[in-house]
C-alpha cells in the first residue's frame, strides 16, 4: 500500500497526472471486486480473494475501471 501511495505521489510530482489517475482508478476497480467477492463468500472470504478465479475477477474489475476512465478522457467528459 505504501509503495502504491509513493508511486502515485511520484507521478503527481513529475506532473504525470494521467498515469496517476489510471493507477487510482484501477485500484478502485480492484477494491470493488474484492469487496464483492468478500461479501459473496462470507464463510471464507480471503480464500476467494487469493484463488485464481477471484484474482481474475478483480483484474476484470480493474480493467473495466481503466477502460471507463479512458473513454471519459477521450470523449472529454
Amino acid at each position: 500500500m505504501v509503495v502504491v501511495a509513493l508511486t502515485i505521489w511520484w507521478l503527481h510530482v513529475t506532473h504525470n497526472y494521467t498515469a496517476a489517475n489510471y493507477i487510482f482508478v484501477i485500484l478502485i476497480g480492484v477494491g470493488t471486486g474484492a469487496t464483492e467477492l468478500m461479501s459473496r463468500f462470507r464463510d471464507r472470504p480471503f480464500d476467494a480473494l487469493v484463488s485464481q478465479p477471484g484474482m481474475f475477477y478483480m483484474a476484470i474489475n480493474g480493467g473495466a475501471g481503466a477502460l471507463g476512465f479512458y473513454l471519459l478522457v477521450k470523449w472529454g467528459i
